[in-house]
């Protein structure tokens, strides 16, 4: 929710024209945007470009698993041997692709768990596309494919029977209700292909193609001209002119555009429509942002954009007189830090939150806390203490923790629901996060909770009762830190996160230490002689998702089909590093190596400060991003906080003078702090 005043900013008596030439590196641009789609950055060229990843599938949001400890809820398979084959449609809009990628999941009919059928040519299998067979390796030449349908057959021996995974059209259609239109496009035959018969269901065979869509969007922060050291002078845009280096490919485009606005946030009441660079009509405006809008016409193809400088032409009004003896100690503006993810967030006034946090009497959980973090580790420490870990083989549960609480049964996954509603029914925002290390021992699901304390997410992994820490700091870490310190430890010089170049035991680490129970503090400095049978949980994170949602009360779908038993759900954000084995991640679309889509900020305040007319009085604006709002709160000088509307006057005291501001949302829980610290002179006026 994004909180900004809607009154106009005042007007400006004009007697100057001023020049502000705003450069943002390209990158910096790109992480601290505004607002991104379809878009990443091109290290090797040094610009952000249309993002070049497209998942084509029809099973993904009802497809479940088919780990061998499942007895119930099972994902259906479909068997392929002799004159039984199966058929599969995959339909492209638009086929351009530089490279692609087939992703398969099935298993020999002999063998336990699930495998890539698009990598088991060697036993039998065999798969052919648009007439030509594929060599088994997943790669697929991307002139085979075509725009439109695309058709596969798998087929094998009748003594080396296949099992291919495959959706239910009803739990696709749960999942996704818009794809209830959809024509059949997977199939079966048991006449060697002479007739095909329509499964109920799709089979999970999706292509990834390295393919550059065809439009992408890229906002700037906000850009403030008129403001330095925390304070705005008397002064408004006239003007905005764009220079851009950038590159466009025959059939490609880069079109920019700007806004303007008087509030130091976008909202829609108080800015600017879209249009070209040149002069402001609307008077009164001191913030602006750019767009840069991609575009091409083959997949294949990109443009690319290495930087925009924006010109701004600034009408200065005299400053009063007043403020002529004022002088700026110190400030801090919190920077937001926005997601291309889209996360949606549950409503923490919803009944069966508000009726979680009382059944379970969570407020007596966490009475007495000293502080946000011991608040966290005491619920985390009540969650991993009500069950012990007993994988759900008859009954999968729902997203709720009250129906798990009364069960008492389920394994990592489980535990982190309960916790992650627990969080949320105390006005915690969460998240739902997992990851493993490739390899034999699987993967884990945990928490991320926003701590306004440390100002950042952190994790927390409530069904072996542990979080980690920075051993110098103590300061806990969230799950991307944890990850790129053990791969940094376990995938020294660049090496690729795979089972071929995983270690062949534990090492342990110096900068992760790990806080258990109710400790507050490592036992130890760090966990350095680690047993070879004895893994720590925090090397399961060389692979890190996350689901983008935690609405789980207000909505049931979109979520994985049980989740733990596999991972192939398609729309995870997962985070893919430098170091990642590509196709670990050919089975999603939603993939990332931007920070701020990962570690977004929430509950900041950015302010706005301009001295007004009457002497001492300050016009400040506030605006945040801020699950649950309720309302903001500031603080004078050292003095008791209280509720304040976004747009009000600071009155100032001679001498020194600090205002600090937060957020409260609907549950009581505050934000971090900005703050301004002012210096006001009235004799030195004359």
């Amino acid at each position: 929710m994004t909180q900004t005043p809607t009154r106009p900013a005042r007007a400006t008596q004009t007697t100057a024209t001023t020049t502000q030439r705003l450069t943002l590196a390209i990158e910096e641009a790109f992480e601290r945007a505004g607002h991104v789609r379809a878009v990443r950055y091109d290290d090797e060229r040094g610009g952000v470009a249309i993002d070049n990843r497209m998942l084509i599938e029809d099973d993904g949001p009802g497809i479940g698993g088919d780990a061998g400890w499942q007895r119930r809820n099972r994902a259906p398979l479909e068997l392929v041997a002799g004159r039984r084959q199966l058929r599969k449609i995959l339909h492209i809009e638009n086929a351009t692709p530089h490279t692609a990628h087939l992703v398969a999941r099935g298993r020999h009919q002999n063998t336990r768990g699930e495998s890539a059928v698009g990598r088991m040519a060697g036993d039998g299998l065999m798969i052919t596309l648009n007439g030509t067979r594929l060599d088994g390796s997943g790669e697929v030449d991307a002139g085979l494919l075509k725009s439109g349908d695309n058709e596969l057959i798998i087929t094998c021996p009748a003594d080396r029977p296949h099992l291919v995974k495959y959706a239910r059209a009803a739990d696709i259609i749960a999942d996704d209700p818009a794809r209830a239109d959809r024509p059949r496009r997977s199939f079966r035959s048991v006449d060697g292909g002479r007739t095909w018969e329509p499964i109920d269901g799709e089979l999970m065979l999706r292509l990834h193609l390295i393919q550059h869509a065809s439009r992408a969007e890229l906002i700037s922060p906000v850009l403030e001209p008129a403001t330095s050291a925390g304070l705005r002078r008397a002064a408004a845009i006239a003007a905005v002119e764009l220079d851009a280096d950038m590159e466009q490919p025959e059939g490609t485009s880069i079109e920019l555009t700007v806004r303007t606005g008087t509030t130091p946030a976008y909202d829609a009441a108080t800015w600017s429509d879209w249009r070209p660079a040149g002069r402001v009509a609307a008077p009164g405006q001191a913030f602006v942002q750019w767009r840069a809008c991609l575009s091409t016409r083959d997949g294949r193809v990109t443009p690319l954009l290495r930087g925009v400088t924006a010109s701004v032409a600034l009408e200065e009004a005299p400053a009063a007189a007043w403020a002529r003896g004022l002088a700026v100690r110190s400030a801090h503006n919190a920077d937001v830090r926005c997601t291309g993810l889209e996360f949606v967030h549950e409503d923490f006034n919803h009944a069966r939150l508000a009726a979680l946090r009382s059944k379970y009497h969570l407020d007596d959980v966490v009475a007495g806390a000293g502080s946000e973090l011991e608040r966290f580790v005491r619920l985390r420490n009540w969650v991993a203490n009500q069950w012990s870990w007993d994988p759900p083989v008859d009954h999968y549960p729902a997203w709720d923790a009250d129906e798990i609480l009364q069960r008492r049964q389920g394994f990592c996954v489980q535990f982190a629901i309960v916790y992650l509603q627990a969080c949320l029914s105390l006005g915690h925002p969460a998240r739902f996060v997992f990851g493993y290390h490739p390899g034999p021992d699987g993967g884990h699901e945990v928490v991320e909770v926003w701590s306004g304390e440390f100002d950042k997410w952190v994790l927390m992994d409530p069904n072996v009762n542990e979080h980690y820490v920075d051993p110098d700091s103590n300061t806990p870490l969230g799950m991307l830190e944890v990850h790129e310190r053990m791969i940094r430890r376990y995938y020294p010089a660049g090496r690729t996160i795979t089972i071929a170049n995983r270690p062949a035991e534990p090492l342990g680490i110096e900068d992760i230490a790990t806080c258990r129970g109710l400790d507050l503090a490592p036992s130890a400095r760090q966990e350095l002689d680690l047993a070879p049978s004895k893994w720590p949980r925090w090397a399961k994170w060389g692979v890190i998702r996350m689901v983008p949602r935690s609405d789980f009360y207000s909505r049931e779908h979109p979520l994985p089909r049980v989740q733990g038993a596999n991972w192939d759900w398609p729309h995870y954000l997962v985070w893919e590093g430098a170091q990642a084995d590509p196709g670990d991640a050919y089975r999603y679309r939603r993939i990332t190596r931007r920070r701020a889509d990962w570690n977004w900020s929430l509950n900041h305040v950015r302010f706005d400060a301009a001295p007004g007319d009457e002497p001492g009085a300050v016009d400040v604006q506030l605006a945040t991003v801020t699950p649950g709002f309720e309302t903001f709160e500031v603080r004078e000088n050292d003095g008791a906080w209280r509720a304040e509307a976004a747009r009000f006057t600071w009155r100032l005291r001679r001498g020194g003078n600090r205002l600090e501001m937060r957020t409260r949302n609907v549950a009581g829980v505050t934000g971090a702090a900005s703050h301004i610290e002012l210096d006001y002179r009235a004799d030195a006026v004359r």
